[in-house]
Parts: C-alpha cells; sequence; structure tokens
C-alpha cells in the first residue's frame, strides 16, 4: 500500500486512484466538511432529537383524517347527502348504526322498548334515532322475523369520538332492557374508530419488531454488532425528530394525518438504506487501508449525490399526491416528503460521523478482510456472478426478456383488481363493528347497515300514495336489491311521515337495501345499473317527468373510487415526470431515465398485479382497498428509482474511468450486493405492517413486501443492468462518456 509521507486531518492519505470517489467538487467538500466537524454533527442532532421530544407534540395526539376526506368534494353523492338535508326534516344517512339482535326472537313488548328507547333519545337527548325491526317482512329475501332491530343514530355531537362514545352508551342502556340480547354499534364511523384502535395498539409493536429486525439482518450481513447499532441510532434520531415535526406541520397548517398510511414507518426505511451504502463503501475503503476518517469522507462523497437525488425523487414523488383529489391522500404527501426529507439530512451528516468517529470499530467483532482493489468482488455468490455477466449483450437480451416476462406475467393479475371501500369488512371478524354488522346483516341484508337513499322531486308528490307504492315495489325487484323502505311501508305515523316526505310534500325518499356489502365493488356495480333504469321505472309507475337524486355511502364508496381511478393517471404522470427529470439532471442523459422509470413501473403493475391474486384468488377478499394501489404505487416508484440511481450511480461513475463493460461488471455486483441488504431490510420491514389487523395493512404490507423483492432480486439485479448493456453508449446521450485509462492491476 502506497501512502504520502506528510499527513492532514485526515490522517496520511491513500494515493490509490481506484478508492477516490470520482464526484464532483461540492460533494467532496459537503462530504469533508461532515467528517472534519463530526464531533459537532453527533452531539448536534442528539440534542435536536431531545429538543424535539420535549418541545413538539407527538403524533398520537391527533385525530385520523375526517370522514369527508374520503370523497372528493362536490361529489355528486356529496351533493345529493346536502339536497337530502334540506329537503327532510330527519337525516337517517347515518354513520352509526346501533344494532340489537336475539336469535329466539323479540316479543312484542321487547321491540316496543327498542322504539320506545328510540323516542325517549329524541325526548331527552335531542339524538336522532330511527328504530326499524324485521317484524314487517321489510326484506323479503331475509327467513327471519323478529329478531333483529336496528337503530340510525345521528346524536347531537361533533366530535367523532364523542358520537361513537355516545351510541355505545346508547347499545349499552338498550341492551339493559333486553335481557339475553346482543347489542353492539357499527356503521362507517364506529368502523373508522376501530381502526385508529387497532392501528394505535400494534404501531408499537410494528416499531419494536422493525428495529430487532434491521438489527438483526445488518449484524449478518456485516458480521458486526455496530453497524446495526450505527443504524438504528441514526434512524432512531431521524423518527423522533420527523414524528414531532409531521405533528407540528400538521397543527400549524390545520391538517388530519390519516394514520391508515402512516408515513413515518418509511423514516426508518429509508435511514436504513442510505446507511447501508454507507457502511458497505466505509468497509470496502477500511479493509484496502484507507484510515476511518479518508474512508468515511471518500465514501460520503461518493455516495451524497446518489442519495441525495434519491431522497429527492421519493421526497417530491410523494408530493404529486397533492395533484389529486382526495383530502384522504393529500394530508399524506407532505408528511411523507417531511420524513424523507429529514430521514436523508439524518443520513447524509450523522451517519458519515458516526463512521469517522469510529472506524473499524463499527465493523466488530467481524474482520475487515484486506483487499486487493475496488475491482475484486471477493465471496461472490451464483446471482452476483450472474450480475456480472450481463456486461454481454447476448446474455444481457436474455436478463431483459425474462425480466420483462416475468414482470408482465405477473401484472395479469391487474385484470381481476377491483377497488372498493371496506371500512367494517377490514376489520377483523371479531371487531365490534364487524360483528354489529355480520348480526344486522342475519336479520335484513347487508346493505340495511349503510342503505342507499333515492330521492324523487316533484310538484305535490307526497300525496300520489299509490304510484309512490308502485316504485317501492319496482325497485324491490331490481337485480341485487334485498328490499325497500320507503312511503307507504311503515305505519303512518308522524315521525315516520318525516322520514319519508319532505317538509313542502314536494319530495318522497326510500331507503334501498342492496344484497351484498354496501361499500363492495359489486354494490357499486348494482348501484349503477339502478341508476340506468330509474328513468324508466319512473315512467312505468306514472311519475315520469320526476327528478331523482341517489345519496349513501355505496354513492360515496363509488365517487371515491372513480375519483381513485383518475388519481392513478394524474398521480401517475406526475410522479414519471418528476423521476425522469430528476433521474435526467442527475445522469446528464434523456435515454437512461425512460427505461429506468419503465423498469420502475413494470415492477409496481408486477407488485400489484401479484398481490390480487393472492389476496382475491387465494385468500378470497372480494375488493382491494381503494387508497392502498395509490399508496403503494407512489412508494414503489420513488423508492425504485432510489435503488436505480444506487445501480445507475454506481455504474455511471465506474464508466467515467474504464469501458461500460468492465463498469457494469464491476460496479453492477458490488451495487447489487448492497442493494440486496438494503432492499430485504426494506421488504420485511414493510411486511411487519402485516401486525395490524386490518385488511388495507395487509394489503399494503404485501405489496410494498412483494414490490421491494421483485426491485431487488429481478429489476436492479437483472433488467437495469441488462438494459444499460443492450443500449450501451447511447444511455448517456446526449452526453458522451468520456472513460479514462484503467489503473494498472496491483
Amino acid at each position: 500500500m502506497i501512502l504520502c509521507s506528510g499527513g492532514n486531518a485526515f490522517g496520511p492519505v491513500s494515493t490509490r486512484p481506484d478508492l477516490r470517489p470520482n464526484t464532483g467538487f461540492v460533494a467532496r467538500a459537503f462530504a469533508r466538511t461532515v467528517v472534519l466537524l463530526r464531533w459537532l454533527i453527533v452531539p448536534g442532532w442528539v440534542v435536536a432529537a431531545a429538543f424535539a421530544y420535549t418541545s413538539l407534540p407527538g403524533i398520537g395526539g391527533l385525530e385520523s383524517a375526517p370522514l369527508s376526506g374520503l370523497v372528493p368534494a362536490g361529489s355528486p353523492a356529496m351533493q345529493a347527502q346536502e339536497r337530502s338535508r334540506q329537503l327532510f326534516r330527519v337525516p337517517v344517512l347515518s354513520a352509526l348504526v346501533v344494532v340489537a339482535r336475539k336469535d329466539s326472537g323479540f316479543s312484542l313488548s321487547e321491540q316496543q322498548k327498542i322504539v320506545a328507547f328510540a323516542d325517549q333519545a329524541r325526548r331527552s337527548r335531542g339524538t336522532v334515532a330511527v328504530p326499524v325491526i324485521n317484524t314487517l317482512g321489510l326484506v323479503p329475501g331475509s327467513r327471519e322475523r323478529n329478531t333483529t332491530g336496528i337503530t340510525y343514530l345521528i346524536p347531537p355531537a361533533d366530535n367523532p369520538l364523542v358520537l361513537v362514545a355516545e351510541a355505545e352508551d346508547y347499545a349499552r342502556r338498550l341492551g339493559s332492557l333486553l335481557p339475553g340480547t346482543f347489542t353492539g354499534v357499527t356503521g362507517t364511523l364506529a368502523a373508522r374508530d376501530a381502526e385508529s384502535d387497532a392501528i394505535n395498539t400494534a404501531l408499537p409493536w410494528i416499531e419494536l419488531g422493525t428495529v430487532l429486525l434491521i438489527f438483526l439482518v445488518l449484524a449478518i450481513s456485516f458480521r458486526s454488532l455496530g453497524a446495526p447499532l450505527v443504524t438504528l441510532f441514526a434512524a432512531g434520531v431521524a423518527f423522533v425528530i420527523a414524528e414531532r415535526a409531521v405533528t407540528w406541520v400538521a397543527n400549524r397548517f390545520d391538517l388530519s394525518v390519516p394514520r391508515e398510511v402512516e408515513p413515518l414507518m418509511l423514516v426508518l426505511a429509508v435511514v436504513t438504506d442510505y446507511a447501508v451504502f454507507f457502511l458497505a463503501g466505509t468497509r470496502s475503503r477500511l479493509a484496502a487501508g484507507a484510515r476511518r476518517s479518508q474512508a468515511a469522507w471518500w465514501t460520503a462523497a461518493q455516495y451524497t449525490p446518489i442519495i441525495t437525488t434519491a431522497a429527492l425523487i421519493v421526497a417530491i414523488g410523494a408530493t404529486t399526491i397533492l395533484v389529486g383529489s382526495l383530502d384522504f391522500f393529500r394530508v399524506f404527501g407532505p408528511g411523507l416528503a417531511v420524513s424523507v426529507l429529514i430521514g436523508v439530512a439524518v443520513a447524509l451528516t450523522l451517519v458519515p460521523a458516526l463512521l469517522a468517529i469510529f472506524g473499524r470499530t463499527t465493523y466488530w467483532p467481524g474482520a475487515l478482510a484486506r483487499t486487493g482493489s475496488d475491482d475484486d468482488t471477493e465471496r461472490v455468490g451464483v446471482r452476483t456472478k450472474l450480475t456480472a455477466l450481463v456486461r454481454h449483450r447476448p446474455v444481457a437480451l436474455v436478463a431483459v426478456v425474462v425480466s420483462v416476462a416475468l414482470l408482465v406475467a405477473a401484472a395479469t393479475g391487474l385484470a381481476q383488481t377491483r377497488l372498493a371501500l371496506a371500512p367494517v369488512r377490514g376489520l377483523d371478524s371479531d371487531a365490534g363493528p364487524a360483528r354489529a354488522y355480520d348480526q344486522a346483516a342475519r336479520g335484513f341484508a347487508p346493505g340495511i347497515v349503510a342503505p342507499t337513499e333515492v330521492d324523487v322531486e316533484a310538484p305535490g308528490i307526497a300525496g300520489r300514495t299509490a304510484a309512490l307504492a308502485r316504485l317501492r315495489q319496482k325497485l324491490s325487484r331490481q337485480a341485487g336489491v334485498a328490499g325497500v323502505i320507503g312511503p307507504g311501508l311503515l305505519p303512518p305515523r308522524r315521525e315516520v311521515a318525516s322520514i319519508f316526505m319532505s317538509r313542502s310534500g314536494n319530495a318522497a325518499r326510500y331507503f334501498v337495501l342492496f344484497d351484498d356489502d354496501p361499500y363492495s365493488a359489486h354494490a357499486v356495480s348494482l348501484l349503477e345499473a339502478l341508476e340506468e333504469r330509474l328513468p324508466a321505472l319512473l315512467a312505468e309507475t306514472g311519475l315520469g317527468g320526476a327528478e331523482t337524486l341517489v345519496a349513501g355511502d355505496t354513492a360515496s364508496a363509488r365517487d371515491a373510487v372513480g375519483a381513485t381511478h383518475r388519481d392513478l393517471v394524474r398521480i401517475g404522470i406526475a410522479v414519471m415526470i418528476v423521476n425522469l427529470i430528476l433521474l435526467a439532471l442527475f445522469l446528464r442523459s434523456l435515454v437512461a431515465p425512460f427505461y429506468l422509470v419503465l423498469a420502475s413501473a413494470l415492477a409496481l403493475l408486477a407488485a400489484v398485479g401479484l398481490s390480487t391474486l393472492f389476496f382475491h384468488g387465494l385468500l378470497g377478499y372480494p375488493d382491494m382497498t381503494y387508497y392502498v394501489p395509490l399508496a403503494a404505487g407512489v412508494l414503489l416508484v420513488s423508492l425504485g428509482a432510489d435503488y436505480n440511481l444506487f445501480v445507475v450511480g454506481r455504474i455511471w461513475q465506474e464508466a467515467q474511468r474504464r469501458p461500460l463493460p468492465e463498469a457494469i461488471r464491476v460496479a453492477a455486483p458490488r451495487a447489487s450486493r448492497a442493494v440486496t441488504i438494503a432492499g430485504l431490510t426494506l421488504a420485511l420491514s414493510f411486511s411487519l405492517l402485516a401486525i395490524v389487523p386490518l385488511a388495507a395493512f395487509r394489503e399494503f404490507a404485501f405489496i410494498m413486501a412483494v414490490g421491494a423483492l421483485i426491485d431487488t432480486f429481478l429489476v436492479r439485479t437483472f433488467l437495469v443492468p441488462g438494459m444499460i448493456s443492450l443500449v450501451g453508449n447511447a444511455s448517456w446521450w446526449p452526453g458522451i462518456p468520456q472513460p479514462r485509462e484503467r489503473s494498472p492491476a496491483r
């Protein structure tokens, strides 16, 4: 090993050209500054984390995103619901439903108690309570009579937590009047409250499991205890600051943070990814004889441009969600972007500083094997050898064709993908709202929990009782309709009349019960078919010319899913454009970014397709939660570009001093080994989200884990290097690589 006789603040400086980073002045200056200030940077971040923890509120104090965020503002369903409120005295479109069920059947006196209890709640508490009992054959398809009573409940409060608490109190007090009766609360608001409880209960275990997982994977990969400790220390600092910063931003700008897509879990994964590359690069330089500060400096200089660009792709990719129409997504993007930017700031400064301080101790108790040069690929496995072979174009062609074929085959599952809301179905079967929903569905039909409201407006329509009765009968005979509650069906009491007739007498409404989960894709298709038939049904019953409005949770689900499909296109285009621009700026090329983004898109489609095949084909899930593909898609495409940069960036750097085939042979295996560690950690970390007993979290965990594995073991290992090899130097267009003469072997 040849060293300069002199030295500086970094100790003796190695003259080995293959250890020096082939990066620009800014990156080298930044890395040099970080290493020089290492004794200030480490305590500085500790103080920042302590200040954030003690001075800023935690995310646990925030409410979840409101229900209105699930449906685009101004949608037909929201307009119809507002019009219904203006027309009728009693707004029975309730997000809370109290269910009472007795398998042996309610006696007449018990049925009277259910009705009287609702009347008492209206008089004493001002609660809107509308009871319905399956004693009149409201649902022709149900074989049961007198077994189930439901009460649509709207307590006089605005706070969702208070609403749910009052509904649960109502159910408990009703149950005390009916011995041997099951009572429970269901509906979208109760389901979301149960979701929040499930998330809050599971998150500490997920965080603990993620920490243990990161420690185990890195300890095995680097054969050391110091490497995972450095990584976890940096990730912990970033997590604490990011959590408090996101909470501050939410409070400052009056945003609600959706707990369903908890953004802060990504901080651990992002910092771990970046730390892996610093750890791998520093270890190689230490093993080659560099001093600890020099090794940390050169490694930081090498990866700073790559990591900075990668983080910007993820952060800006997250903000593209802002072009969507649903507030549910729009509040997720800023939180994720803030978290990623904090994570990269910690990774770029704290990790190199720690490596410069501890040096070889970081890799204790493992030994740093002395390497001959950066060209060596000691202890390579079969996959690493295959990666190096893609520098040959015939092998590259096979790798690309096989990879694309596998991805396309996996993506065929997209044909079966159906998106839907799953506020109740997404819960575990033993959750309170899910149990109450099942009991109501047995006594009536699944649609009883969230009936579809059909409003008919025409001058004096309230007086046309015969025509209204005929319309109710026609509606009940439509495909998928289990029953219809409407004018003329229930006893003609004043309270009942106010439910179905407007104050002016110019509007009437019906409640249509579908025979399937009212939030499902199938129920949405039934609703759309019913809407198409409404003009003909009105004409057949003598009500031609009347105007109709359709409201309810199924209509809202239709609008939310439709908006999601549109957002997928808009956000997908925005993410692609962001990726193309940032990759083009980093690589100084207009060709390579296109096939790199294409590779990321194929990996995403394959991950979603496999998820559909798994959940729909194997587990029997009827639909996929509507926001999962969009949230996972933004992350996977952005993280895919992240890994693109680590592989391609290393090839680009090596191509500055050797021919492209040699650059692929040297850089691709080395980058692939680091990407493997990072990708495996990422996949396993996201898989822990399946601990949350919610269908949406399981779907999201599966897509993210499968997507990360596809990216790691197929796309970045074979497809991307193969594409670079096939396209050759044209990848740099309009730039032209200027490889330097290769250093002589030592």
